[in-house]
């Protein structure tokens, strides 16, 4: 799938400064890990990756299986968390229940910019963000329509959030687009968010299989260098084995986020992400989800 959109911005030298986060959890089999900076310190000191996993077993062989990674450099999002029960009496019995207790896992990257600048004559600040991943869930059906079978849901979350610091246009304080899509096996993928922004006319947003996005169009007149914008993707998930001896269920996606500020010619300008080192090759790694790429002017560390 490629994203073509008119390109109606130019961005003066002055290019916007970001600050950012990046998480990692993988809740039930080993913690979480976290790194952000502000504007001031977004520096080579700064990890731009985070990564959690951990394997639990029990005296049975049951099993949690949970890891997530995110790099803020490259935009690459993804995790898993599988769970198998072999034994069911035992996972009862010797774990208290813990490995028939709900698991997930988290990979995503928030990102504030701000002091926007545009060129005389732009007519729109242009931004759009999207989030995509490989879906490899599983869940093994029941034996028995009787017997409890667990269940293995993966999400998609892109968002823009603009503050407009000094609105010309009533009602104009905030600009949102959200776009976002649920899976539940063994159904199929399902927009949950999507449409036009709040307020409507202004963008829009999308869910999709294993994607999500946003979009927004801001009018010139509106855009000043107290203005910020948060930039948001994710990628989770949450999973609990089924009740009976042989279950498993597993959420997994390997994926990515790009965002892009739409230049005056659309040609790629120096391809980054984060106030971070740059990434070497594709944005998102082998994933090189939707084809998407950066066209902003570096942004001050």
């Amino acid at each position: 799938m490629r994203i073509v959109v008119a390109v109606c911005l130019s961005l003066v030298a002055a290019s916007p400064a970001a600050a950012y986060s990046i998480s990692a959890q993988s809740i039930g089999a080993g913690g979480s890990q976290n790194a952000s900076c502000d504007t001031m310190s977004c520096d080579g000191s700064t990890p731009t990756e985070v990564e959690i996993g951990n394997v639990l077993t029990d005296v049975s062989n049951n099993s949690v299986d949970g890891h997530a990674l995110t790099n803020g450099a490259t935009g690459s999002l993804g995790g898993h968390m599988k769970v198998q029960i072999l034994d069911y009496y035992g996972a009862q019995v010797n774990n208290q229940g813990s490995y028939l207790l709900e698991k997930k896992w988290v990979s995503e990257i928030s990102e504030t910019i701000e002091s926007f600048q545009l060129d005389p004559g732009a007519t729109e600040l242009v931004v759009r963000v999207h989030v995509s991943g490989e879906d490899m869930s599983d869940l093994v059906p029941a034996p028995l329509v009787t017997f409890d079978n667990g269940f293995a849901r993966s999400h998609a979350y892109a968002r823009l959030l603009f503050y407009n610091a000094n609105s010309h246009t009533a009602n104009l304080d905030q600009i949102v687009a959200t776009g976002r899509a649920d899976r539940n096996l063994p159904g199929d993928w399902e927009q949950v968010f999507g449409g036009d922004s709040d307020p409507p006319g202004y963008g829009s947003a999308s869910g999709g299989a294993g994607s999500a996005i946003a979009e927004l169009h801001i009018p010139a007149s509106e855009v000043d260098p107290d203005d910020t914008l948060l930039v948001a993707g994710r990628l989770n998930g949450e999973v609990r084995g089924g009740h009976w001896n042989g279950a498993f269920a597993a959420s997994e996606m390997q994926g990515g986020m790009s965002f892009e500020i739409l230049g005056a010619t659309g040609a790629p300008q120096n391809a980054i992400f984060l106030s971070a080192p740059e990434p070497d090759g594709t944005l998102l790694a082998d994933f090189a989800i939707a084809a998407l790429v950066v066209t902003a002017r570096r942004r001050s560390r």
